[in-house]
C-alpha cells in the first residue's frame, strides 16, 4: 500500500510539472491583394505548475512522513522500515528481489 501511494505520487507529480494548457490565439484577418485572408490559429503553451520546481520538493516531503511518523512512534520494527527508507538501501534491486 505504501508503495502504491508512493506511486500515485511519483505519477501525479510528473502529470503536474509536464502539464500545459494551450490557450488558442487567433490572429486577425487581413487583406492581400483586395482578398480576405483569414488569420492564422495557434496557441500559447500555458504550463500548469509555474512555479517550478514546488511539486518535487513537496512530493519528496510527502514521501518523508510516513518516515518521520516511524520515528516518533520509536518501535524497533519502524526505525529500520525508516532506516531502510532513509540511507535508500530500500531501493538497492538486490533488496527488492
Amino acid at each position: 500500500m505504501l508503495l502504491t501511494a508512493f506511486l500515485f505520487i511519483l505519477v501525479a507529480i510528473v502529470v503536474v510539472q509536464e502539464g500545459a494548457r494551450r490557450i488558442p490565439v487567433q490572429a486577425a484577418r487581413k487583406q492581400v491583394a483586395g482578398k480576405t485572408v483569414q488569420g492564422r490559429a495557434s496557441y500559447i503553451p500555458l504550463k500548469v505548475n509555474q512555479g517550478g520546481v514546488m511539486p518535487i520538493i513537496f512530493a519528496s516531503s510527502l514521501l518523508l512522513f510516513p518516515v518521520t511518523i516511524a520515528q516518533w512512534l520509536g518501535k524497533p520494527t519502524m526505525k529500520r522500515v525508516s532506516w531502510e527508507f532513509w540511507t535508500q538501501n530500500f531501493w538497492n534491486w538486490d533488496n527488492i528481489r
